[in-house]
């Protein structure tokens, strides 16, 4: 880790930030942040890795390290992990969409924009007429100190809450690590990028599967340009849903067949029996649909066509008690750090940062967090349940990436907010709860998918394996993620205020209004909450504790609730059957050929998911460039 790799990182965050708005907020059709590796981080660092080679044949000595390589890329994913359609471009938009959309009929002047904390919003119609018609400038006079107040405060937030996530980085990294020795399926591909003895990009096996998904992407590329060149459709092609018609099977939904390239290159890096638990639990997911069909059960259970029945509920249950059980497991690691931290045991070298120093850093910022949302309106209870909530969920993030490395997981409902309303109903919280939690709608609808804590997880991850100083990671992760929002805040302005509301194609927009309809909602009749909500809280952490007690006690049991909670919602379905193909390889190629044919198959699989970021990066590039649309590989 040196200033120039930092320096290096830092430069490009930017320009990385702000292709990922572009690509989200205003093109539409791929959105780099809804997968767990970021295509545009990866890129990058492929792009980095072959400059490096170049530079260390022509001039020995002046290329860049792995360590250094590694730097770069943990900036960049850090710094982007908060750029995504559902964090920060959604609280650009809910920051002044109440005051803009609000008219005599809706009222919302009168009740929903006083129950909005004023230094959190924009609450001026003159400012917020450039972002919403275009044409216009954030430079323009009054409009950068509008945005500027509200969004310096969102930034102190955002400064503790890293705090916090690195902090419970650091006291979980050596249980997950050097105890439990995790896999870390995400972070392999770029540790692997950046070797050098011998080099990983030297592999011939690797360039195979490169040439085999970039050379799918190029021709469906040109097809795309020019609809007379041949295509291989790798996206969906189609769906059962389409072909069950008949009751009960119609109840099945949507139900995708896709062949990625990437995801089946991403399933054969994930532990066999993971990578069959987050298929086959899609499968039961479908399986509840057709139940509930079948004995005429209310459709009213089911939120949209690609989820199961009380799914977010369910999804709830698993996730807490599948983090309650991981906690109980590492009870004594939890004790040990007490005891280093009181000084009664010596504390191991090499660690970002000393044991009591983490605790003091986790409990300091979390109450900063609680305060925070206290001064939003939060009630004190409220605001202390809803930071807790937040912090263990990303703490199960951070684990679920370290153990199953899914290539999504938008656990939509599984947030603070919608655990209020399934125990004691919008309705009961006062009306500045009420107001600062829909504020709040950007940690909470689907945060989950793009999150900061699972990149910081890995970033610790990658130092320990290529022997990097993790005592420089704290400072640099806190820049690249306080940077890396502030260039997401600014693209989303810049391309707000430039386009106008109407061509900003991405779902943010509807994500904020559709928080401001639920706080409508809480304020006019909302509905108390449903007995058979928290009776599916209850299942899916039953589920979660049968199949835990199960693995525990016999060796060979393949599933895992942690696949029963990223196959609930949407990204599964694009997924599943791709998961489905790299199981059966992966299978195939232990069973008959052992560790040693799996080690030669490996830089294919790795090829895969190169060349198809790569050359799908290279197309988007292409568009922004020439201002035309290209190919999307991804949705």
């Amino acid at each position: 880790m040196t200033a120039r790799s930092a320096a290096i990182g830092f430069a490009l965050l930017p320009l990385v930030v702000y292709c990922t708005v572009y690509m989200e907020l205003v093109r539409g059709g791929i959105w780099p942040t809804v997968m767990t590796l970021l295509f545009t981080a990866v890129s990058t660092l492929f792009v980095l890795a072959l400059l490096n080679m170049a530079v260390r044949y022509r001039f020995p000595g002046r290329e860049l390290g792995r360590g250094e390589l590694l730097t770069i890329y943990t900036i960049l994913s850090v710094g982007s992990a908060l750029a995504g359609t559902d964090v920060l471009q959604t609280l650009i938009c809910v920051m002044g969409r109440a005051t803009y959309m609000a008219t005599p009929e809706n009222g919302w002047a009168e009740k929903i924009v006083p129950l909005l904390p004023s230094w959190l919003a924009v609450k001026d119609k003159e400012v917020l007429k450039g972002f919403y018609e275009g044409s216009s400038s954030l430079l323009a006079p009054g409009v950068t100190a509008a945005w500027a107040r509200p969004l310096g405060a969102w930034m102190l937030f955002i400064a503790a809450a890293l705090t916090a996530m690195f902090s419970l980085n650091v006291l979980a990294r050596r249980q997950w690590v050097d105890a439990e020795r995790l896999n870390y399926p995400i972070i392999t591909l770029p540790i692997e990028l950046t070797r050098m003895d011998p080099p990983f990009l030297a592999q011939p096996m690797l360039w195979l599967g490169f040439a085999v998904a970039g050379g799918i992407d190029l021709l469906n590329g040109i097809h795309h340009l020019y609809p007379a060149a041949p295509e291989i459709n790798c996206k969906i092609l189609m769906s059962l849903g389409d072909v069950l018609v008949s009751p009960p099977w119609n109840g099945v939904g949507w139900m995708p067949i896709t062949l990625y390239p990437f995801a089946i290159g991403l399933g054969f890096l994930i532990p066999l029996d993971l990578v069959f638990s987050c298929w086959f639990f899609y499968l039961v997911w479908k399986a509840e649909r057709v139940f509930v069909v079948a004995y005429a059960l209310d459709p009213a259970c089911m939120r949209a066509s690609f989820d199961g029945p009380y799914s977010t509920e369910q999804v709830a249950g698993v996730w807490m008690a599948t983090l309650a059980f991981a906690l109980w497991a590492g009870r004594h690691h939890g004790r040990l750090l007490w005891r280093q931290a009181l000084g009664r045991e010596p504390e191991a070298p090499g660690e970002a940062m000393r044991m009591r120093t983490a605790m003091a850093l986790t409990l300091t910022s979390a109450s900063a967090m609680v305060l925070f949302c206290w001064a939003a309106g939060m009630a004190p209870w409220v605001a202390t349940f809803f930071v807790a909530v937040y912090l263990a969920l990303s703490f199960y993030l951070a684990r679920v990436r370290a153990e199953l490395g899914p290539p999504a997981h938008d656990m939509y409902g599984s947030g603070p907010d919608m655990l209020l309303s399934y125990t004691v109903g919008g309705g009961a919280l006062p009306p500045s709860t009420r107001g600062a939690v829909t504020m709040f709608v950007w940690v909470n609808r689907e945060s989950c998918r793009s999150h900061p804590m699972p990149a910081q997880a890995e970033a610790l991850k990658a130092a320990s394996v290529v022997g990097m100083e993790q005592r420089r990671l704290w400072p640099l992760l806190l820049g690249a993620g306080l940077f890396g929002a502030a260039c997401a805040m600014v693209s989303a302005l810049h391309l707000g205020y430039t386009l106008g509301a109407p061509r900003l194609m991405g779902p943010s927009p509807s994500f904020a209004h559709e928080a401001l309809l639920r706080l409508q909602t809480w304020n006019g009749s909302p509905a108390p909450p449903v007995a058979a909500q928290r009776w599916a809280m209850g299942a899916g952490a039953g589920l979660a504790w049968t199949l835990l007690a199960a693995r525990a006690r016999w060796f060979w049991f393949p599933l895992h609730p942690v696949g029963y909670a990223v196959s609930g919602w949407w990204a599964i379905n694009l997924f599943w059957f791709p998961l489905l193909i790299a199981t059966l390889l992966k299978g195939a190629i232990l069973r008959w050929g052992g560790l040693r044919v799996y080690r030669r198959a490996l830089p294919f699989f790795m090829g895969l998911i190169l060349g198809e970021f790569v050359v799908g990066a290279g197309w988007q590039v292409a568009g922004a460039l020439l201002n035309m649309n290209t190919y999307a590989f991804w949705i």
